[in-house]
């Protein structure tokens, strides 16, 4: 059996992944968010998508790629505060896990529901924004196909990877 550094170390090795350098307004950086899902249509899975900490740019794609694959907005708050947790020993429940999870999930499911306010982002009113509507299903395809230029084929094969049997 091997261990997950040779595992990880094996997918190298073989050129089976992508080190996109997605930087701090990772939302504007449209082709390499593509770059990203093109990986993923492109290989078979496992899939491990990570940075540094993995609340910002890895939060945003897992958001994207959790909304595509039908997850409940209660299991994508929760993977978005867990980087969180495990690095600032936010506890479930508190007054911080709530913001922390008002912020990020919110802040990232508002730009995925709204692409058209990525450029005038700092105008945003950041604390009034409600995401608690969205149907996050449509808004990542809508994301998808809309703002990142993918083909409908395309986000359908990419949930069909994701999801077993393509099915939400």
């Amino acid at each position: 059996m091997k261990t997950l550094d040779g595992y990880c170390l094996s997918l190298c090795e073989a050129g089976n992944y992508i080190a996109p350098a997605m930087g701090y307004l990772y939302f504007q950086q449209k082709e390499k968010t593509v770059a990203v899902l093109d990986s993923i249509l492109e290989n078979d899975g496992a899939y491990l998508v990570h940075c540094n900490v993995g609340r910002d740019r890895t939060g945003f794609v897992i958001l994207l790629l959790q909304s595509l694959c039908g997850c409940s907005a209660e299991e994508m708050m929760e993977c978005e505060v867990q980087a969180f947790c495990n690095l600032h020993h936010v506890k479930p429940g508190t007054e911080e896990y709530k913001i922390v999870s008002d912020c990020t999930y919110g802040r990232n499911m508002y730009l995925i529901a709204n692409p058209d306010k990525i450029d005038d982002m700092f105008d945003v009113d950041w604390d009034n924004i409600d995401v608690s509507s969205v149907d996050t299903y449509s808004a990542a395809y809508s994301y998808c196909t809309d703002y990142l230029g993918m083909s409908s084929d395309d986000v359908d094969e990419l949930i069909d990877k994701l999801c077993v049997g393509g099915e939400l």
